[in-house]
């Protein structure tokens, strides 16, 4: 069995792999549960960046003519 060592962690690296060591199964549960929201959470904060600067993502006009 494949474990990690979690001696010098603390907080929430600790917390992770305590999960992995504890389940492979949760740790995949999690991580398939986890990579999703953070991209909707990074894509909707891109989004709003963008839109403060002016970029208007939803219309599609070429530069070119």
């Amino acid at each position: 069995m494949i474990v990690a060592d979690s001696r010098r962690l603390s907080g929430w690296k600790a917390w992770l792999t305590n999960i992995y060591n504890e389940s492979h199964f949760y740790f995949a549960a999690l991580t398939i549960t986890l990579i999703p929201l953070l991209g909707l959470f990074l894509g909707t904060l891109t989004e709003l960046l963008l839109r403060r600067l002016g970029i208007n993502l939803k219309s599609r006009v070429l530069a070119e003519h």
